[in-house]
């Protein structure tokens, strides 16, 4: 059956289920398979809302979506807007966004340099009783990494 390898089919099962204790017991492992398959499932969420809210440009293609990454809380989604979709189209519709990629807060901003560049920050964690994002070290509500280079959403627009 298995031909590869030579292996039978109870051997071959086998290989394919003994890193798994592994993953589960060393938790930097479990915690970057965990992060790699929220960012898997969240790439087809945003990639599926996009084409359910028709955010096409002319020619009818969706923005291109150039990485998803894990964030500390949550997912960040980078997008590369196609010649005739602007930031604005997605800002409008975080609510929509949030709703299908289940998360608690969809934030939409784009890059100072290059506006056709769209962070996408998915909410999943780190909201405390009250309406904001918990307090990060780069300021209000906004991961240091941001202000760091090239991005701060504070001074966007």
């Amino acid at each position: 059956m298995t031909e590869g390898l030579g292996l039978e089919p109870v051997a071959a099962l086998l290989v394919m289920i003994s890193p798994m204790p592994v993953v589960v017991i060393v938790r930097p492992l479990r915690r970057f398979v965990r992060d790699r398959i929220l960012c898997v499932f969240t790439r087809h969420r945003v990639r599926v809302c996009l084409a359910e809210m028709r955010t096409l440009n002319w020619s009818g293609r969706l923005p291109l979506i150039v990485g998803c990454f894990a964030a500390q809380s949550g997912e960040v989604v980078w997008l590369w807007m196609r010649a005739g979709l602007s930031v604005d189209d997605l800002a409008t519709k975080e609510e929509v966004l949030a709703s299908a990629c289940w998360a608690r807060r969809v934030v939409v901003d784009r890059a100072r340099r290059n506006a056709a560049l769209v962070r996408i920050e998915i909410v999943r964690r780190g909201l405390v009783a009250g309406d904001g994002l918990r307090p990060f070290a780069g300021g209000v509500g906004a991961p240091s990494i941001w202000c760091a280079a090239d991005w701060c959403p504070d001074k966007v627009m």
